[in-house]
């Protein structure tokens, strides 16, 4: 759930201080495995991007 409301704070849809109040509550764990989903979704859209255009 928590993944989901700093994604979402990340595109605009909450307010800064719900975005504050999320990171605070953070764990080490939690920021690796956020870490973790952020750049592998970044390099499989740049993949995809690149199969498309070959």
């Amino acid at each position: 759930m928590w993944l989901k409301r700093i994604i979402a704070s990340f595109f605009g849809i909450r307010k800064s201080s719900d975005l504050e109040n999320d990171m605070k509550d953070i764990s080490l764990g939690k920021f690796i495995f956020l870490f973790l989903i952020i750049n592998c979704s970044f390099i499989f859209f740049v993949l995809l991007i690149i199969n498309l255009i070959t």
